[in-house]
């Protein structure tokens, strides 16, 4: 009963994915387990949620494409796509001639 009430004191206090994260890295840690994660991100070439990333490597595979990336360039398309998209929406609103005067 005790450790029913302590488990559920830390479940309050975590709340959400945080605590499992946590509480899955304390029982490997306690099992002697090296963890090994990695993250599904959207692939810049087919636009698939389907590349992974390696936590500790940075490294990833498509596993639609099967194209290889590795962090350092995903970050830099898709902060290239965020300041594309920020100087379309920058033209525009400095062109815009109003209602029915951008023909």
């Amino acid at each position: 009963m005790e450790k029913e009430k302590i488990y559920e004191k830390a479940l309050e206090k975590l709340g959400g994915a945080d605590m499992i994260i946590k509480l899955i890295k304390r029982l490997c840690k306690l099992q002697e387990i090296k963890i090994h994660m990695k993250i599904p991100v959207i692939c810049p070439r087919c636009f698939n949620k389907t590349l992974e990333i390696d936590v500790e490597t940075g490294q990833g595979v498509c596993y639609s494409c099967q194209k290889e990336s590795n962090i350092k360039e995903l970050v830099a398309v898709y902060e290239k796509e965020e300041l594309d998209q920020h100087r379309k929406f920058k033209n525009l609103s400095e062109h815009n001639k109003g209602v029915g005067g951008n023909y």
